[in-house]
């Protein structure tokens, strides 16, 4: 799934990805915003670059799965800021690379991406 570009404001998360394979990749200066909890739950890990998740009601990103950032984010902080890296120019990202700290035990919540 790629979201390229996209103001997302408001919503209990802003961006939510249920899906444990679900091949996440967010950049384009796409702008995650003024969400009431976080602004973005991932159960997989997931790329972000050059775009802002800032401004949510408890904190930027909960990435069970790990998430990479890549170029210029500005990434709103919180708890689970060790599972974020951050990539240089030359670094690569290959979906499973997060190795976070998912185990399965049937989550809530809808994945508006459809399964996995």
């Amino acid at each position: 799934v790629l979201v390229s570009g996209c103001d997302v404001y408001g919503g209990s998360d802003g961006l939510s990805n249920m899906g444990m394979a679900t091949k996440l990749h967010i950049n384009g200066d796409t702008e995650i915003r003024f969400a009431a909890s976080r602004g973005i739950f991932s159960n997989s890990d997931f790329l972000i670059e050059d775009s802002e998740v800032s401004n949510c009601g408890a904190y930027g990103i909960k990435a069970r799965g790990g998430a990479f950032t890549k170029g210029d984010c500005d990434i709103q902080p919180g708890p689970w800021d060790h599972s974020i890296t951050h990539l240089g120019t030359s670094e690569s990202y290959q979906h499973g690379d997060g190795g976070g700290v998912w185990w399965n035990k049937g989550g809530t919540g809808l994945n508006p991406f459809g399964p996995g």
